[in-house]
């Protein structure tokens, strides 16, 4: 059996159950393995068994099934319209049918060439109505096409002109605006093509060659000049500049890069000319793995999706079986008028359709990520908010999660006269081209107390210990325990504390300290007050400094000196609805192991990303408080959009057998409770605008 993996770009699906719909269909196709579709991104991704299913007969029997077509690759394939061309184009060539054929009628009085106008225009509005329906029912699909294409040719078949051309009018002007607000959706999310400038810049020899990013292969050398975005994931062959990496995490410092470093899709080069050696494809870059993330929400859809679905699959059937009913038997058995309860019948079908029920989850959760993804966040599904709406502990990482991993210069402690700024200044002095974490804090600490390093001679890295060199004729060292003698060496508390040394005195004695993210503090406020049960610190790091940390921030717990493993089993001990925050390997055990787990993604740090339900790219944990409340509001509105959704439905199939609602009326009502239900959820994008 030899399995072929294919990923393909499409045209444009904007209905998320039609996506989940074609999924079903393309996987009961003979030969295919797997199907799943990102129409956030216009991607399809499905394997199928080459001995059974040859690709080119597989495409057609997929673009045969009436979802989508194949597309092109290439940024200029992607239409930038909001909705189809062919129903903008039918809808209003209808629409000016019946203007004449209206005007014909009523005020010219040529009543025969009127009717012949309205004709063709429920014919070119409902072309595609029928087509779809059609191509449906072929492949046992009932859908809103079919009720639709049953209603217009009811309607014509009872006499009923007007009523069928308004049908064609307000579905087609429905599907725009349902076009229109799903492509808000899919627009406010990251588009790929948002984070290069459209072209790069090959060189080839001497010269230099416009392409698409797309087009880039790994060795390909690019230019990048002054206020161009990077176009793929590369390493800095020639040049130095100042990068803007705002749009890949958040940070408003800008980044200096020079020959050997790395550098990534989408970053801005703020000064200076830099060639770049493509090192991964546009769509395998950092970027591109974030946004194949944002898309990858098929498999994980929210539970209260899956019951909606199982509810309409058996309620359709019934439904449809019920309008017939309401069409044959009152006249059968009670002497009905046909037409009367036929035109009732038809009504029912109408408002029957599941459509707004449907949709109501799928929409609010693609809202949501969108929302996220304003925050710099990455969502993972339905399943991962409804998570965040649940969870009630939250328990962090330190190093790096609520502190910056970078260290500071704490407590300093001089002996023999030296002061506290003398012994920085020899400290950093004989630190000063190192890039050590203590080397940075010390150098760091000299810098803005403005203190001027000194002259050193003899300078030498003793590895494994630290550095030393002689100022004005003596020889200082600055390092590890190990530069102290036997005795001074037992006396000490700390063998993390770095020494001063002089002639084999100690000098002074520095603690560090894992810096404190700015916004650590106001994050921990908000969760409280959001009524977290219980908030607490999880880390491989001592327990006297966890201890330390745990009473500043007034944490409910905090344990250190714990394994991954150990992580693992402490975090089980919370019990549910518990959140896991961190960002190292380390942590990737106990975020597989949480309710709800959630990585601060960094480039170059993929693992974290991998386990988590939620991934956060801005460097900060500032928007974790309103993720949390994000997913609240997400469900929240989910249950009103359901609950509206079959109230409208209730309602109207009452009016229906009553013969209180018109044909009009029931389109109307479907389709604008499908418009009230996207509408209400677009609210949420205003869940991102954060502080």
């Amino acid at each position: 059996m030899a399995t072929l993996r294919i990923e393909a770009a499409t045209t444009r699906i904007d209905c998320p159950n039609c996506a989940r719909t074609a999924e079903n269909e393309i996987r009961r196709i003979e030969g295919v393995a797997g199907a799943r579709i990102d129409f956030l991104n216009r991607r399809i991704y499905y394997s199928f068994d080459q001995d059974t299913i040859q690709g080119d007969d597989l495409r057609n029997r997929i673009e045969g099934l009436g979802h989508f077509k194949f597309a092109e690759e290439s940024p200029s394939a992607r239409s930038s319209l909001p909705f189809s061309r062919t129903l903008l184009t039918s809808i209003s060539i209808a629409l000016g049918l019946t203007l004449l054929g209206l005007a014909a009628e009523h005020l010219a009085n040529l009543r025969t060439i009127g009717r012949i106008l309205i004709y063709a225009a429920i014919a070119v509005g409902g072309w595609e109505i029928v087509k779809k329906a059609t191509i449906g029912l072929r492949h046992k699909r009932v859908d809103m096409n079919t009720l639709m294409s049953l209603a217009v040719i009811g309607a014509v078949a009872i006499g009923k002109l007007d009523e069928a051309v308004v049908v064609v009018l307000l579905f087609g002007a429905a599907n725009l605006l349902e076009s229109f607000s799903l492509w808000e959706f899919s627009r406010s999310l990251t588009d790929l093509h948002d984070f290069t400038s459209g072209q790069a810049l090959l060189k080839q020899g001497n010269s230099v060659l416009a392409v698409t990013p797309e087009s880039l292969q790994t060795g390909d050398i690019v230019v990048v000049r002054e206020g161009m975005k990077l176009p793929a994931d590369g390493q800095v062959v020639s040049g130095n500049s100042a990068l803007d990496l705002s749009s890949l995490t958040g940070e408003a410092q800008p980044q200096q890069v020079a020959e050997g470093d790395d550098v990534f899709a989408g970053s801005v080069n703020l000064e200076g000319y830099i060639e770049v050696q493509v090192t991964a494809p546009l769509k395998d870059s950092r970027i591109g793995k974030i946004l194949r993330m944002v898309g990858d929400v098929a498999e994980r859809r929210a539970k209260l999706e899956r019951l909606v679905d199982r509810f309409a699959h058996i309620y359709t059937p019934i439904v449809v079986a019920l309008a017939v009913a309401v069409a044959v038997f009152p006249p059968l058995l009670f002497d009905g008028v046909f037409s009367v309860w036929f035109y009732r019948a038809l009504v029912f079908l109408v408002i029957s359709c599941p459509c707004a029920l449907v949709i109501s989850t799928p929409v609010a959760v693609t809202a949501a990520l969108a929302a996220g993804s304003r925050m710099k966040a990455v969502v993972k599904g339905g399943d991962a908010i409804e998570r965040l709406a649940h969870a009630r502990k939250i328990a962090f990482d330190k190093t790096g999660t609520l502190t910056t991993g970078a260290l500071q210069l704490g407590q300093i402690e001089c002996f023999d006269g030296l002061s506290q700024d003398e012994a920085i200044q020899i400290a950093a002095s004989l630190e000063r081209i190192s890039n050590h974490p203590v080397a940075r804090a010390v150098t760091n600490a000299a810098s803005l107390k403005g203190l001027q390093l000194l002259s050193i001679d003899d300078f030498r890295s003793v590895t494994g210990f630290g550095v030393e060199g002689q100022i004005d004729g003596r020889l200082y060292r600055f390092g590890g325990i190990e530069f102290l003698n036997s005795d001074e060496r037992a006396t000490q508390p700390q063998k993390e504390s770095s020494y001063l040394v002089c002639n084999g005195r100690m000098l002074a004695r520095f603690g560090f300290e894992d810096e404190l993210r700015p916004e650590t503090a106001t994050t921990i406020s908000k969760l409280r007050e959001q009524g977290f049960e219980s908030v607490g610190l999880l880390s491989g790091d001592r327990r006297e400094i966890i201890e330390t940390l745990r009473a500043k921030l007034h944490l409910d717990f905090g344990v250190g000196q714990l394994m991954p493993e150990e992580k693992y089993e402490r975090l089980r001990d919370l019990g549910d609805n518990v959140a896991m925050v961190g960002d190292g390997i380390n942590d990737a055990v106990a975020l597989s192991g949480s309710d709800i787990s959630i990585a601060i993604g960094r480039l170059g740090n993929d693992i974290p990303a991998q386990h988590a339900n939620v991934v956060l790219f801005g460097n900060s944990i500032s928007n974790l408080p309103h993720l949390f409340q994000l997913g609240k509001r997400t469900v929240a509105l989910i249950k009103t959009n359901i609950i509206f959704a079959f109230a409208i439905k209730v309602i109207f199939l009452g009016l229906a057998l009553a013969g209180y609602s018109t044909i009009w009326m029931a389109v109307v009502a479907d389709m604008g409770a499908s418009l009230i239900v996207i509408f209400n959820s677009l609210r949420l994008l205003r869940h991102s605008d954060v502080d």
